[in-house]
């Protein structure tokens, strides 16, 4: 819990999920990270991928060096889905304007978390596209 009132996820969340990811990252997908060492050890990081796949969340976990949160519209968070994703610590993102999610993500950042994510606010090709305005609080 926060000075604010707002509850973060527990650390604890991602013991399951982060192996998961490395075996996504590794071993299906075995992608390519550059950078890697400008990662800080510790204090807050947002990382930012492009969006291809619905496995992008996944795979930025495996290929990140360190544990994050990442943010996730929330339609993907009903049925077994959306218990997964509860479980592994990630954070519902409703797009039609509630800034919610972004309080949320700044209380983590403030914790010294990392946050993960994909500003195109919809898959898209291969090459990064341009944001979209999907989170009013970003234009």
């Amino acid at each position: 819990m926060t000075d604010r009132g707002v509850r973060l996820p527990s650390g604890l969340t991602m013991t399951w999920s982060r192996p998961v990811g490395w075996l996504l990252d590794h071993v299906v997908y075995r992608t390519s990270v550059t950078g890697r060492d400008n990662v800080p050890t510790g204090g807050p990081v947002i990382f930012a991928g492009n969006h291809i796949s619905f496995l992008d969340g996944p795979v930025m976990f495996g290929a990140s060096p360190r544990p994050m949160h990442i943010l996730v519209k929330k339609e993907m968070f009903k049925g077994l889905l959306g218990g997964v994703l509860r479980a592994s610590g990630q954070l519902p993102v409703d797009r039609s304007g509630d800034r919610a999610a972004l309080l949320l993500a700044k209380n983590m950042l403030d914790a010294g978390r990392c946050i993960g994510i994909l500003p195109e606010g919809t898959r898209g090709a291969a090459r990064l596209q341009a944001s979209t305005t999907g989170w009013p609080g970003w234009r």
